[in-house]
């Protein structure tokens, strides 16, 4: 009824993976004569729904297949990574890091997620190859907070990380399944973005200003 009232053009479903029936009944009650979806196969019960379906190519970044309907409704190629304004304030921020437990939170912090999708296991990076990244930076960089963030399931995984024997007695925090999302990105505005060039990656890591 929502989404009737709202009368709607387009809807974009970019459910691949989970909840897809109920995605393909809302994008019909949605009204819109503009439907579009992805699909890993030929699906004619999902074809039946859209108007529009995308082939979901999952050895692709995700930003790649999201492009692709983009580019479907014509809106052309980036210029520009767009860029969302979000506005944290101080006390927000030291809430957060305070909730951390930093012993110093002034110095520079790097965030890592060490995990990635069970759907994409290809993409994830061995566990001792993290611990041997944040040894070389840490030797590079000592005044350095380090925090493994990531969801409550993946608390166990990132624990042998911390207890790797080569950044034993660092400060290293796993904060996984601990923070908000509004605290997460709260946490992550605090530091300043490294690129990972493989785009969709399953780690993220950040470093305040100064420069590698």
């Amino acid at each position: 009824r929502t989404l009737r009232i709202a009368r709607p053009n387009i809807f974009i479903d970019l459910q691949i993976h989970t909840h897809q029936s109920l995605s393909m009944l809302l994008s019909l009650s949605s009204g819109a004569s503009i439907r579009i979806g992805l699909k890993r196969a030929p699906d004619w019960a999902r074809d039946r729904f859209l108007t529009h379906s995308i082939y979901f190519n999952r050895h692709q970044p995700l930003f790649t297949v999201f492009r692709q309907v983009g580019n479907l409704l014509g809106l052309g190629p980036l210029t520009q990574s767009p860029k969302i304004p979000m506005i944290f304030s101080l006390k927000e921020q030291e809430r957060v890091l305070k909730k951390i437990d930093l012993p110093d939170p002034r110095k520079r912090l790097l965030v890592i997620n060490p995990n990635a999708s069970r759907l994409s296991h290809e993409r994830r990076w061995p566990r001792e190859q993290f611990s041997a990244l944040i040894e070389a930076f840490l030797q590079k960089f000592p005044e350095t907070n380090v925090v493994l963030t990531g969801s409550q399931g993946e608390y166990d995984y990132n624990q042998p990380i911390l207890d790797s024997k080569d950044i034993s007695g660092q400060v290293i925090r796993n904060v996984a399944g601990q923070l908000s999302l509004q605290e997460t990105a709260t946490l992550l505005k605090h530091a300043l973005p490294l690129p990972d060039k493989r785009q969709s990656a399953p780690f993220i890591w950040h470093l305040p200003s100064e420069p590698l």
